[in-house]
């Protein structure tokens, strides 16, 4: 039967609105020495400390929209020497928590980022223009080898209309469905949650496993991915996949600010195309 797992480049935790642990990633005990199965059951503070729990809470309190994702840069938890960066949001009634190692010792500014990218749009009079621009920028921010943007019409298919690579394009298969998505190392075997979960507890997680193959890349040609949706006033208006090579393992932060990014270009191409039309 199939079950529920994430990628081995960060851990994930499931919580009941109580804060008590009702499944953790197998490999937990990778990031916690004192962490593992006997989480089941126990109150989060126990193991990530009073401190870390209560600015995790703020921060899940502050999101407006439950299928919303809440997020916290450089947090540390109890006895360990070095930062996480965490996601979170809900599903079924729980809490999904994941977590990455942080790069950076201070938080990151994620929106002061973005805006920063979208500053860089000024300059752009067409949607041609504006997109391949953004392509570019996606590049940078991103670190990966190509970035594709696709347009999607009105029943959801998508048309490439931007590219942006460091020498040649990684070929991309077709338009994935505009959710965001990670993969850090496509070749890597997924971590099982325990006790068992079915798949359908991480439909929304970042960090769930890669499955057979990258999607929307043809097999080889990428090792690692990240699926950007382009959202404006709520509706998808394209999607942006930024492919590399080599297995790469993206910083949230910088995630993030591609993803604010990633709203604020399908903003602006909207209203190039209404001046258009």
């Amino acid at each position: 039967m199939p079950r529920a797992e994430i990628q081995p480049c960060g851990f994930l935790v499931v919580l009941g609105q109580d804060w008590r642990v009702r499944h953790v990633s197998a490999n937990i005990a990778d990031h916690f020495a004192d962490c593992g199965p006997r989480m089941i059951g126990q109150s989060l503070s126990e193991f990530f400390g009073g401190s870390a729990v209560h600015s995790l809470r703020n921060q899940l309190a502050l999101m407006r929209d439950p299928e919303g994702t809440a997020r916290l840069f450089s947090l540390y938890f109890a006895s360990v020497p070095k930062p996480f960066d965490v996601s979170m949001h809900f599903k079924d009634g729980m809490i999904i928590l994941e977590a990455l190692p942080s790069a950076h010792v201070e938080a990151g500014d994620p929106a002061g980022m973005a805006r920063q990218l979208a500053a860089s749009l000024d300059a752009c009079e067409t949607v041609t223009d504006l997109v391949q621009r953004a392509a570019h920028l996606l590049r940078a921010v991103s670190g990966f080898d190509s970035v594709t943007i696709f347009r999607l019409d009105a029943e959801g298919n998508g048309e490439r209309i931007a590219e942006e690579a460091r020498g040649s394009p990684i070929p991309t298969l077709h338009s994935p469905p505009p959710e965001f998505r990670i993969i850090a190392d496509a070749a890597r075997g997924g971590i099982p949650l325990e006790p068992e979960a079915p798949p359908s507890l991480l439909e929304r997680a970042m960090l769930r496993a890669a499955g057979e193959e990258m999607p929307c890349a043809k097999p080889r040609e990428a090792a690692a991915s990240i699926c950007i949706p382009l959202v404006s006033a709520g509706i998808p208006w394209g999607v942006a996949v930024c492919l590399n090579k080599l297995a790469r393992q993206p910083t949230l932060d910088r995630v993030a600010a591609a993803e604010l990014f990633g709203d604020f270009l399908a903003m602006r191409a909207e209203l190039c195309e209404a001046r258009a039309g």
